[in-house]
């Protein structure tokens, strides 16, 4: 929420600045804030695993193996239904 009012009232700023009618600034402004604040949560997941250099846990490999049934217990423990495991290489190891 935070983000969609300060988005907004950037837009809204440079309305003012350029002389705008506030209410086509406003008409303007809150459709582009809530349109990008929508799209950049929806790829927030995606892109923090591509940075992290993450891919699916191989439950071919014992160690990734014991990951995928340990998130599996913790998920369920937690009473979440579909959690997936994912492995990210770390420097050094």
């Amino acid at each position: 929420m935070l983000m969609v009012i300060l988005l907004f009232s950037v837009i809204f700023a440079v309305g003012l600045i350029l002389n705008a009618p506030p209410i086509l600034t406003m008409m303007i402004g809150l459709p582009i804030a809530l349109v990008y604040i929508f799209i950049t949560y929806s790829f927030s997941i995606q892109s923090v695993i591509s940075a992290a250099g993450a891919r699916p846990a191989n439950p071919q490999n014992r160690e990734e193996k014991l990951l995928i049934y340990k998130v599996e217990e913790m998920s369920l423990a937690a009473g979440f239904t579909n959690a997936k495991s994912i492995c990210a290489r770390i420097k050094g190891y």
